[in-house]
């Protein structure tokens, strides 16, 4: 597979990639801290997130927040081009939107629902203007860039709401089936107290082994899987409120503080105190 990709690091608030990969290949699971905005150029891409799952084709647009764990299946030869957008929210902070918020199609939506954006031809003109701009700013490091950038993202944003106002709610995706959403939302729910796949069973009057693999037939993660990144991830958001590092593997269902650190840090990279430290 060959790659050509420009990621930029803008600030720790904003990072952009611009990239064109030429052969079919799956993403690992992963979820952000900050919300994404992924425009797809060219190419044919299966996306999940938390269990829903959507085709992807030409010019479609994708809104992920930072609790939507996802995972990326790239489906066929032709050229794979997209452009990818993270911020955290934080950046938008010091500015008085007069209670516009620009936030409001990545909070005030139910989890993997309504990540698919689709747009006319002269939404795609200017989503393709804005974001070429912030390329062309993310280049070059300096205070008038990082003033233009911020612009560009409000821009963005105001884009991104006007066409999530106009999706019909529930359209353009594949929706998950009762079973997986009742382990979804099983498993959201309950991520302090012990689950395994023998509880499962129980709690769902299933064969272990066939809830295993209908949930990732389903969802693209396996149970394991999708409950140890859901405990990460609360863990992440428990410590930048200050919970005690010592306490909070305890409070989303770790049973030892060994097991907890392996986990976050091959999650993330980081060890929980790295973390907190960069956060």
């Amino acid at each position: 597979m060959e790659t050509n990709s420009s990621l930029q690091h803008i600030n720790n608030n904003l990072w952009f990639h611009h990239s064109i990969d030429n052969a079919p290949y799956e993403y690992s699971t992963h979820v952000h801290d900050g919300y994404e905005i992924y425009f797809l150029i060219s190419g044919e891409v299966t996306s999940y997130i938390e269990g829903t799952c959507y085709s992807l084709v030409k010019n479609d647009i994708l809104i992920i927040n930072n609790k939507e764990l996802h995972r990326l299946f790239i489906n066929s030869d032709t050229i794979y081009e997209r452009k990818v957008l993270h911020f955290k929210p934080e950046i938008l902070n010091i500015l008085d939107f007069n209670k516009y918020n620009l936030l409001s199609c990545f909070e005030n939506k139910k989890l993997g629902h309504n990540n698919l954006l689709k747009a006319t031809n002269e939404d795609l003109n200017e989503l393709d203007y804005i974001l070429t701009k912030v390329e062309i700013c993310s280049k070059v490091n300096n205070i008038e860039n990082q003033l233009l950038l911020k612009t560009y993202l409000i821009q963005l944003l105001i884009l991104i709401n006007k066409l999530y106002a106009k999706q019909e709610i529930g359209s353009n995706f594949i929706s998950s089936d009762d079973l997986t959403s009742n382990l979804l939302n099983y498993i959201n729910l309950n991520l302090g107290s012990k689950i395994t796949l023998d509880l499962l069973e129980e709690k769902f009057f299933l064969n272990k082994y066939y809830l295993s693999h209908y949930f990732k037939d389903n969802t693209g993660f396996t149970l394991m899987e999708y409950l140890t990144y859901k405990r990460i991830m609360k863990a992440k958001e428990l410590m930048l409120k200050n919970k005690p590092i010592n306490q909070l593997y305890m409070t989303v269902g770790f049973k030892d503080y060994s097991n907890f650190y392996k986990s976050f840090k091959k999650i993330t990279g980081l060890s929980p105190r790295e973390y907190k430290k960069k956060n």
